[in-house]
């Protein structure tokens, strides 16, 4: 009976106010899409990055749809301007970090790269099998709650197998953050890179999360039935 109530509620308030959202989920796409495409911001599918591993910064200035809500985490959407020609699935792992850091301040280093931040999923993750724009969605294994400034992303590839003749191109964001990003591959023979490259190539994802805001309803407009509104 409450149900029905509430249900009856929601359907009044409506036809009164013309139009009600509340989102629930939130995707936002940062550091901005700039269709800057790059084989190296992330694992190619090639076999000369059997091992590949990369690591960007998003500034706080681009998740401004996230701080609204103090948003947590769920998904991690990556871009592709092109896939690849042959299956491929590596072992993949994803570390993030939230951050007060403007700039790029973790260095080359892998190991201090990773040091502070936490993996948020590990396990298979399959590049995409196209000749244009696509995306993957990853799960993360364990949610991330997004505090409000920037946030660190770095990933780890290996896939003994990677052969594809045709290389990823992700898209990416090249002029938001002056030596932003840093990556490095290596072929089938290894180890995986312990020292990364400098890269203005940031890739650009979509982070979906859960809208905290529960109660959150935007207005667009209000009817007065019967009557003529004024100032």
């Amino acid at each position: 009976l409450n149900m029905k109530k509430i249900t009856l509620t929601l359907l009044l308030l409506s036809a009164l106010f013309g139009k009600m959202i509340s989102q629930p989920i939130v995707s936002w796409n940062a550091p901005p899409n700039e269709q800057a495409g790059s084989n190296f911001a992330l694992a190619s599918g090639g076999n000369t990055a059997v091992y590949h591993r990369a690591a960007f910064l998003i500034k706080n200035s681009e998740l401004g749809g996230l701080a609204l809500t103090n948003s947590v985490i769920t998904n991690v959407v990556f871009n592709y301007l092109q896939g690849i020609n042959a299956a491929t699935i590596g072992q993949f792992t994803l570390y993030l970090q939230n951050t007060a850091d403007a700039t790029y301040l973790k260095g080359t280093s892998w190991s201090t790269i990773i040091t502070g931040m936490t993996s948020h999923y590990t396990g298979n993750y399959s590049i995409p099998v196209s000749n244009g724009t696509s995306a993957t969605s990853l799960s993360l294994s364990t949610t991330f709650a997004y505090t409000g400034g920037g946030i660190y992303v770095a990933c780890n590839w290996q896939c003994p197998t990677a052969n594809a003749s045709q290389l990823a191109v992700v898209a990416c964001n090249s002029s938001g953050l002056a030596n932003g990003a840093v990556r490095a591959e290596v072929g089938a023979a290894g180890p995986a890179p312990a020292t990364l490259s400098v890269s203005a190539f940031r890739p650009s994802i979509n982070l979906l999360a859960q809208n905290t805001a529960t109660n959150e309803l935007s207005v667009s407009d209000v009817k007065a039935l019967g009557k003529n509104s004024k100032l």
